[in-house]
């Protein structure tokens, strides 16, 4: 009896949830979907797998209808009975991708997770814009969402002068090693294309504990400086930093790279465990794959090293890291060359 639960209330819970996970496929709103955590940069091109291993199944549902004098629409993922315990990558800052009923995959973020007796209730905001600014003298970008922001800075005081704010937006964004470059006063153009002079916004406001996970961003509307802002790049105080810049000019458009997707939900390579597959996907149907290499801090590993076991097919490559615990903590990066000159890279930890 102990194994159907210590009391009435979680034996029935036990027995709702065996009876849901046995008509979980049945439903209109289960849809695959794959959960990544991003540290840094956007999220990766994402590509139906043949065989559905990496993907989890969840019910999607919408919270609220759309309105067009509030946000975009919130809507709700339900993982299987059981599933967010298995799965720590579910949590607020992560990313889920989501096919919708036209099978196109969307992007989302996860936001908040409830606390429901049964089945948890998984929040998450489509992700609408692709933010890019310049900071330590780098150049940074990741996929957030924009909200109407629904309350308004009362000004900010400099010396004697009050200065208010004509428009803000807010934007939220995981928490990760990029967004934490932001800061307050950070400026980025934020302007659909085509707009000459585009907007240009300013950070005022920051919440990163509400909930942890996710930063919230409150933008100021600011006048776009020709002289320090670069519009073909679409950055903001470009020239004032040690980045090198490009001519305006004579800009054009970067071709595109290629991206790796990989089998699992994490960036992440077992010492000793089964192969981790790589599959490299190019803007164009008829290029293909040129070259695979595989790099640590040491240099190029080669298939005959001893620490390692690659192999290819095709548009694949196959890593396996064998059992060597001073292998823990490496970090190998996976770089892809197409035959039409596309290039993809791609960083993984070795953890134990």
């Amino acid at each position: 009896m102990e194994r159907k639960g210590t009391y009435m209330g979680e034996i029935m819970r036990r027995q709702s949830d065996i009876v849901v996970d046995a008509l979980w496929m049945n439903s209109v709103s289960t849809r695959p979907v794959q959960v990544k955590v991003i540290n840094q940069g956007l999220p990766p091109t994402y590509e139906a797998p043949d065989d559905f291993e990496d993907v989890l199944w969840a019910h999607f549902e919408e919270h609220n209808k759309f309105n067009v004098t509030k946000d975009e629409q919130d809507c709700y993922l339900t993982f299987r009975p059981g599933e967010l315990a298995q799965h720590p990558e579910i949590k607020p800052g992560s990313y889920v991708c989501v096919p919708n009923v036209d099978n196109e995959p969307e992007w989302w973020l996860i936001v908040y997770i409830d606390n429901d007796n049964e089945l948890r209730k998984t929040q998450i905001l489509k992700c609408n814009w692709v933010l890019k600014w310049v900071a330590n003298g780098n150049i940074y970008q990741t996929l957030g969402c924009q909200r109407v922001a629904n309350s308004y800075n009362s000004g900010s005081w400099d010396a004697d002068r009050l200065t208010f704010v004509d428009n803000i937006m807010s934007v939220w964004l995981p928490t990760n090693k990029d967004t934490q470059t932001i800061g307050y006063n950070q400026r980025m153009l934020i302007s659909d294309e085509g707009r000459y002079p585009p907007i240009a916004w300013q950070v005022s406001k920051i919440e990163d504990t509400i909930p942890v996970g996710i930063t919230k961003f409150r933008f100021t509307q600011e006048n776009f400086d020709p002289v320090h802002d670069n519009y073909e790049l679409m950055l903001a105080n470009y020239y004032d930093t040690p980045v090198e810049p490009s001519n305006p000019l004579d800009w054009k458009p970067s071709p595109i790279s290629a991206t790796i997707t990989y089998s699992g939900t994490k960036p992440t390579i077992k010492i000793g465990g089964n192969f981790k597959v790589f599959t490299a996907a190019f803007a164009t149907e008829d290029e293909t794959v040129k070259s695979w290499s595989v790099s640590d801090e040491n240099g190029t590993i080669t298939e005959d090293m001893e620490d390692y076991i690659i192999a290819y097919d095709g548009n694949k490559l196959k890593l396996k890291v064998v059992q060597k615990y001073d292998l823990v903590g490496k970090v190998l990066i996976i770089q892809v060359v197409g035959t039409n000159g596309s290039t993809g890279e791609l960083k993984m930890e070795v953890v134990g």
